[in-house]
């Protein structure tokens, strides 16, 4: 699989990741890298996220000498010839050659990103843009490796179904990060190129951050933390009161628990910023029985991850917020929307009782389910404590099936 144009140092694409102001994002990133550098000696990267929008300030947030940050061009007047024209090739996953295609030629592989991108989360247009920029670098002879991913499953879609199996058969290596994806793979006949390899943001290593003297004091005593994000407003029965609902689940939160509750955003970006949106929610709450603050919005994913460890326990709808929990061995309910939530818990806890769905999130429910989780904290930070490690090792093995496919 060696590429024909030789360069001093392994060059890897990094496509697909959303902007690095979303933390989950900066957490994949920066352990993929670290993952890579493990097995390949310390190499280039490009990062090429498949949009503009909050990407300009990658740079900005993470820079390294071996970290390229390539931004796809600036979209098009709303509503120009362009614009719709554009919109119509992102709906059917066609359109122009891949805006990276200049670092093609000294590419070693195309990693894609982003979780959670080959699914129906964000409906239809994203994946089919992935598999066609698939296609392309198949077409290209582009190693292509699809990585820490949960994959569909696209069943509402036959034909999206179908296209998903007829592109993915060609990718050289599948890294899906959860059995249910594998699972589901197999059953569309996508089988001899899959790897099971949990999320590579659970080897990210954590930084500890000067703190306020109020937050720190909160941590040093058990601590709940609870992260809630506006992204959840489209799973909502109701969007327009989803603000007002989250501040009822605080409430019942406040009412259920004996500690302090520190609030954790995880993702600032423009459309979906959850520091904007825990201060709201906590504004419609003059009242509390606890101390609750929510975490200030300026620390990376290293930094948020160190803060995450040292919780007492953590209720989580960001997947890698639930993730640096997890990963930190602290008892995680994760508020789930989508199949990686319940994929990820299946394969650390054999069952999913550590997952609330969002279909059956009341302030009722989260208030039982919290009392549960605190009632047996001990047994499963023990049972963490057993399994994180080999799980850690399990995303490590990612790099050693890159290097494989790369050497072949």
């Amino acid at each position: 699989m060696n590429r024909s144009v030789k360069t001093d140092k392994p060059f890897f694409v990094l496509y697909g990741n959303g902007p690095l102001l979303n933390r989950g994002c900066e957490a994949i990133l920066l352990s993929t890298m670290g993952l890579v550098n493990k097995s390949f000696g310390v190499s280039d990267f490009a990062s090429c996220p498949h949009y503009t929008k909050d990407v300009l300030t990658d740079r900005d947030i993470f820079f390294a000498e071996n970290l390229q940050h390539i931004s796809p061009r600036c979209p098009p007047k709303r509503f120009s010839a362009e614009w719709i024209t554009n919109r119509v090739h992102r709906t059917l996953g066609t359109g122009r050659d891949i805006y990276f295609s200049s670092l093609l030629p000294k590419t070693t592989a195309c990693l894609v990103l982003g979780g959670d991108n080959l699914s129906l989360d964000y409906g239809k247009g994203l994946p089919r843009l992935q598999l066609n920029t698939l296609e392309k670098l198949h077409r290209r002879r582009v190693p292509t490796v699809i990585w820490g991913a949960s994959i569909g499953p696209f069943t509402k879609d036959p034909e999206l179904e179908q296209y998903a199996a007829t592109v993915l058969k060609k990718v050289n290596l599948i890294c899906v990060r959860e059995s249910l994806s594998k699972q589901y793979l197999e059953q569309i006949g996508v089988v001899d190129n899959v790897k099971l390899a949990p999320d590579p943001a659970f080897t990210l290593e954590t930084q500890q951050p000067e703190l306020p003297e109020e937050i720190q004091q909160m941590i040093n005593e058990p601590c709940l933390g609870f992260n809630l994000s506006p992204l959840l407003s489209i799973y909502s029965q109701n969007p327009e009161r989803w603000t007002q609902q989250a501040a009822e689940l605080l409430k019942a939160l406040d009412e259920a628990v004996d500690m302090p509750i520190l609030l954790i955003p995880h993702v600032f970006t423009s459309n979906s910023d959850d520091f904007a949106f825990l201060s709201d929610v906590l504004s419609k709450m003059p009242q509390t029985n606890n101390r609750i603050v929510v975490l200030p919005s300026h620390y990376n994913a290293s930094q948020s991850k160190w803060v995450i460890s040292k919780l007492h326990v953590f209720i989580g709808a960001r997947t890698h917020a639930t993730i640096a929990a997890l990963s930190s061995q602290v008892p995680t309910l994760s508020l789930g929307y989508s199949v990686k939530a319940e994929g990820i818990n299946k394969d650390i806890f054999n069952n999913l009782d550590w997952v609330l769905p969002l279909d059956e999130l009341s302030p009722e429910s989260l208030r039982d389910r919290v009392t549960k989780l605190l009632s047996q904290a001990d047994e499963i930070r023990s049972h963490l404590a057993r399994e994180i490690p080999n799980y850690r090792l399990r995303a490590a093995k990612a790099g050693e099936y890159l290097k494989a496919i790369v050497d072949n």
